[in-house]
């Protein structure tokens, strides 16, 4: 251990080591991709709410950043964050399989 920390040179600047929420979202798909291009990147984070027991109905998660990396953070997440609003569904309904042509047997 050392006994004192090294002064601080004038000129060097200080992070803003504020926290701020930059992404949030129930599903888990999604704090796992956000949380993959974060660490892809380099950007430090924490998951708020990350531990809370499964069986708790529709928990957020919200993933930080120190103010320092927000702009950063949020310009990454842009994609995954407008991924929220897509319907994933591969289930072909009997309506869309009527209007497919029919292979000759």
């Amino acid at each position: 251990m050392v006994e004192t920390l090294p002064p601080l040179q004038a000129n060097q600047p200080r992070p803003n080591l504020d926290i701020v929420t930059v992404f949030e979202a129930v599903d888990p798909i999604l704090v796992a991709l956000a949380k993959s291009s974060l660490e892809g990147a380099g950007i430090p984070f924490y998951v708020a709410g990350e531990n809370t027991p499964v069986h708790v109905f529709n928990r957020s998660c919200r993933i930080q950043v120190t103010r320092d990396r927000e702009p950063e953070a949020r310009a990454l997440l842009e994609d995954v964050i407008s991924s929220e609003d897509l319907v994933l569904d591969d289930t072909v309904s009997d309506a869309d399989q009527a209007d497919e042509p029919q292979a000759d047997r």
